[in-house]
């Protein structure tokens, strides 16, 4: 994010800052989404909220979102990646196994995918939380542990991953 021009940068997540880049952000809170709201801990606006392969880790993947949108600018942009649950890889592990590839049952200790995010059910979430979808990106293969070359991106009905960037709409909702 520096080599394309941004000089503030903040970070939230799960992880200890020690697996941090040195110097990457400007500033970093350890912080259980499951258990803490973003806006009880964090005490600024932004114009922009990355939030990479996350929401599907979470218990209550609505009330981040809903979090998030009430720490963006009123015209700030909200990008979200979240695993396709809905391509052809997916669709055919459901057909042959009843179940998907990529959330399966955790153990304890793990915290694997617990949330699906079909584009319907995405759209819903985002209506909710005063968001509207201005694009969804194209996303890349997964095969066998590899992902496509760079540059290479597929439509959902193929891709690993969809891509969605939302923007406020109106006022925040109550």
């Amino acid at each position: 994010m520096r080599e394309v021009g941004f000089i503030e940068i903040h970070g939230v997540d799960w992880g200890d800052p020690s697996s941090l880049i040195p110097n990457s952000v400007s500033s970093y809170q350890q912080v259980d989404l499951n258990e803490q709201k973003l806006e009880d801990v964090v005490d600024s606006k932004f114009d922009l909220i990355v939030c990479s392969d996350t929401l599907e880790h979470l218990e209550r993947p609505a009330k981040v979102i809903r979090s998030m949108r009430e720490l963006l600018t009123d015209t700030g942009s909200l990008y979200v990646t979240v695993p396709n649950c809905t391509n052809i890889f997916q669709r055919v592990s459901w057909l042959l196994t009843g179940n998907s590839y990529r959330y399966r049952t955790e153990r304890a200790g793990e915290f694997g995918h617990i949330s699906l995010f079909p584009s319907s059910v995405m759209q819903s979430l985002i209506n909710r939380a005063g968001l509207k979808r201005v694009r969804n990106g194209k996303g890349y293969i997964a095969a066998a542990g590899y992902m496509t070359s760079k540059g290479m991106k597929f439509s959902d009905f193929w891709s690993y991953s969809s891509y969605y960037h939302f923007k406020p709409v109106g006022p925040k909702p109550q």
